[in-house]
């Protein structure tokens, strides 16, 4: 970040810091589960960006199965046998919403802020490179986050 800042940016897009699934450190786990202590290293992060005076565009999900999760990893948790039912399976919209609820929602302690009310958070992504979804996904999904 400081280097960004060194270079004069002042928009940085940080693909890790809203896409954790699917391994024991990440912020869930598992289905159903959600690990605090995974948030350290975001909230930091983020007020670090802030600090600099960087603004962060932040995905929410990618279509990669990588050690991160994706969708993918909701896909596999709920037994799906294309990862693209991720788009208009209702439990996998609901394990979505459940996501980005938590994310949205965790208040850092560097800050005093939850994330969605944190200016240094310019914008939400959906996720990262999401081919195959559809318009009512994405209809549904950017309500959601709107709320």
């Amino acid at each position: 970040l400081k280097t960004a800042r060194v270079m004069n940016a002042t928009v940085v897009r940080s693909h890790t810091l809203g896409t954790s699934l699917g391994c024991v450190p990440c912020i869930q786990p598992g289905p159903g589960e959600f690990n605090e202590e995974a948030f350290a290293p975001i909230d930091y992060a983020i007020a670090r960006a802030r600090a600099y005076g960087l603004r962060l565009i932040v995905p929410l999900t990618d279509q990669w199965d990588y050690y991160h999760g994706g969708y993918p990893t909701i896909a596999k948790w709920l037994g799906l046998e294309d990862p693209e039912d991720f788009y208009t399976d209702p439990g996998a919209k609901a394990a979505y919403k459940e996501y980005s609820r938590q994310v949205l929602n965790h208040r850092n302690p560097y800050t005093g802020l939850r994330y969605k009310d944190d200016p240094t958070v310019m914008s939400w992504e959906l996720g990262n490179e999401l081919n195959g979804m559809t318009r009512d996904w994405v209809d549904e999904m950017g309500a959601h986050l709107a709320k």
